[in-house]
């Protein structure tokens, strides 16, 4: 899990740091202020949680706009609000100003229970929640956005996902359908030598009139765009079968 912590107390963030560590995280970036440096350094790179602290120095609500930024260029930013002033997070939320956290992080339980407890707690929690996912070069995608997964030219995959848009990736294909490698993704099924298609995404299969192989099979994004792949002369008429309007 890569995470990005805003924290003006040095010593208390660099703790946060180590148990963040610990607990099997990567702290892409720690910050102690809200400059348009540190919201650089925020959006540079992919983040799976953002904890920020509320008031930094004078300003009460600077990790508030911080937020706001973030959910700006992301709407499915992950927050985690970090306080020691419940009743003002309560009055903020009341006025919807800003973005809904996931989860709030106590700076009065960290100091009484422990830093390690607190963040195993939280990692744990939100773990738990979220769909499964596989980093391929860095990236993280979700498993279940993927419709299907081609070989454009030698050397680069692309990964097309649901809405229809593709991630290019540096890796062999094979390297998605072995169950020995960290890349890994079960959903997928070999179409033809160049292919991986995710059958949930399939909604037709077609061949031509002769019934020659290979089968097209048509594929619908969640935008209601049509994609059509072709499967190999080998098993088109296994994926008529299956995915054929009836």
């Amino acid at each position: 899990m890569r995470v990005f912590l805003l924290e003006d107390d040095f010593s208390f963030r660099l703790k946060l740091v180590k148990s963040f560590i610990k607990n099997g995280c990567e702290v892409v970036a720690h910050v102690s202020d809200a400059s348009r440096e540190s919201f650089t350094k925020a959006i540079s790179s992919y983040i799976d949680l953002f904890v920020l602290d509320i008031e930094l120095l004078s300003d009460e609500k600077a990790g508030f706009e911080f937020a706001k930024k973030l959910y700006q260029q992301n709407k499915s930013v992950q927050l985690v609000y970090l306080t020691s002033r419940k009743e003002f997070l309560k009055e903020a939320f009341k006025r919807e100003e800003y973005p809904v956290p996931y989860d709030f992080l106590s700076k009065n339980r960290i100091f009484s229970d422990g830093y390690d407890e607190v963040v195993n707690e939280l990692i744990t929690k939100f773990s738990a929640h979220q769909p499964p996912s596989v980093e391929i070069d860095n990236k993280k995608v979700f498993i279940n956005d993927i419709m299907f997964v081609e070989i454009p030219y030698k050397g680069i995959l692309h990964i097309y996902l649901k809405d229809g848009k593709f991630i290019p990736l540096e890796t062999a294909l094979k390297n998605l359908e072995n169950p020995q490698s960290q890349y890994y993704i079960k959903t997928l099924t070999r179409a033809n030598k160049n292919l991986l298609v995710n059958g949930d995404f399939i909604v037709d299969a077609e061949k031509d009139k002769a019934g020659e192989a290979p089968t097209t099979l048509v594929f619908r994004t969640t935008k209601g765009t049509l994609l059509t792949k072709e499967t190999s002369v080998k098993n088109g008429v296994e994926f008529y079968k299956k995915y054929r309007k009836k």
